[in-house]
């Protein structure tokens, strides 16, 4: 069987039989030759029967409607069987994954293009954890890897490894509002006060006071940063961005107010009012409010591929040019591209965060049919 006459149906069928020990003696033959053809084939299999694996990918597919993902998966090249909808959670995770085996591996021919690297001093590493922190009286500190050990934390903060800043409960003292940056390449963890737990995202600036004096808990934020926020019913919390103010009491949310793009709240779980130029909006789970200055809407979305940024990348449907601002904010890089037909090309699936830049574009480069140059630092996309 030849690779370009293996579909992705046929890939399906195969391992999902071959789990099962059902494989019937052809089958069996054509698996056989689909394992000879690459080593990759080989080890992916073992994946596939790899317990492990399939429970780390069982929860993000859990998070997900199944038949909507369907129905969205790499919408150009659709072919699935009626029968795909039938199948157990744990063979639809399987077959999720076959199918991008067979988008990496099958159907590649060897002159299939690939990313061009461009002879270049450093290698691109994906993001690690830095941020920096500025205290009330305007001292700087580097936090991270490499962390900046000169100029002490004041006593109600403490390092939790190289990942999180934590506040402490004071009696008293005065109010000081910190202020913590987030660059490119990087995240941070941030602890308050009242045990609210702050993630941020690359490119992200939040200020807040080193404890909460008043009847509210506010803290101002500019990029993107997931909240798990602890219940005070007498207390509550307010985000303010820059064009929007997210006001809640106890819940987890992702609020995305970075200036260039539309700011987006998107709510997991309890209840928040959103204030976008002075109308505001209530939304209940699983809802998102969609801010571009001018006018917002609320609708009713899959949560995960707008939380899952804090351990891979997750796309629904996504514009290219907004699944490349992901990537230029975590590898601190420069997208350039080439013509503007392929910012409209969409993307469903998912990619790995925590790998070198080469490997996560080469993925992509398969599933979007474009061509990436990489130069130093800046990434020309071209038409494949």
């Amino acid at each position: 069987m030849k690779n370009e006459d293996f579909t992705r149906e046929k890939l399906v069928e195969l391992i999902i039989a071959a789990m099962k020990k059902e494989l019937t003696p052809g089958q069996q033959e054509e698996l056989n030759r689909w394992l000879a053809a690459r080593e990759e084939h080989g080890l992916f299999l073992d994946k596939m029967q790899d317990d492990d694996y399939l429970r780390e990918n069982l929860s993000l597919y859990r998070r997900h409607d199944p038949r909507r993902a369907w129905k969205r998966v790499d919408p150009a090249r659709r072919a699935f069987s009626r029968r795909l909808y039938r199948w157990t959670t744990r063979a639809a995770v399987v077959a999720l994954l076959a199918g991008a085996a067979w988008a990496l591996h099958s159907r590649l021919a060897p002159t299939a293009p690939r990313v061009t690297v461009v002879t270049q001093e450093e290698l691109v590493s994906h993001g690690t954890y830095k941020a920096r922190l500025t205290l009330g009286q305007g001292q700087t500190i580097m936090l991270g890897e490499r962390e900046d050990s000169t100029v002490a934390l004041p006593a109600e903060v403490s390092r939790e490894g190289n990942s999180r800043l934590a506040y402490r409960e004071q009696a008293d003292g005065d109010v000081l509002w910190h202020v913590l940056d987030v660059p490119r390449g990087g995240e941070y963890q941030l602890e308050l006060t009242d045990g609210t737990l702050i993630t941020l995202n690359a490119e992200s600036r939040i200020r807040y006071p080193n404890r909460f004096d008043g009847p509210e808990r506010r803290v101002e934020l500019e990029g993107e940063a997931f909240f798990d926020v602890t219940h005070q019913p007498d207390r509550p919390f307010i985000v303010s961005g820059a064009k929007m103010q997210v006001r809640v009491l106890g819940t987890s949310f992702n609020l995305k107010v970075y200036p260039d793009e539309r700011q987006q709240a998107t709510l997991l779980t309890g209840s928040v009012e959103v204030d976008c130029g002075g109308e505001r909006a209530r939304l209940r789970p699983g809802e998102q409010l969609t801010w571009d200055g001018r006018e917002w809407s609320v609708r009713a979305v899959n949560v995960a591929p707008y939380i899952a940024w804090k351990q891979r990348f997750v796309f629904e449907d996504e514009l290219l040019e907004e699944v490349l601002k992901k990537l230029e904010r975590w590898y601190d890089i420069n997208v350039y591209i080439r013509y503007p037909s392929l910012k409209e090309i969409r993307y469903t699936g998912n990619l790995p965060k925590y790998e070198d830049i080469d490997k996560v574009l080469h993925l992509l480069e398969l599933a979007a049919r474009v061509h990436f140059n990489l130069e130093g630092r800046t990434l020309f996309v071209e038409k494949e």
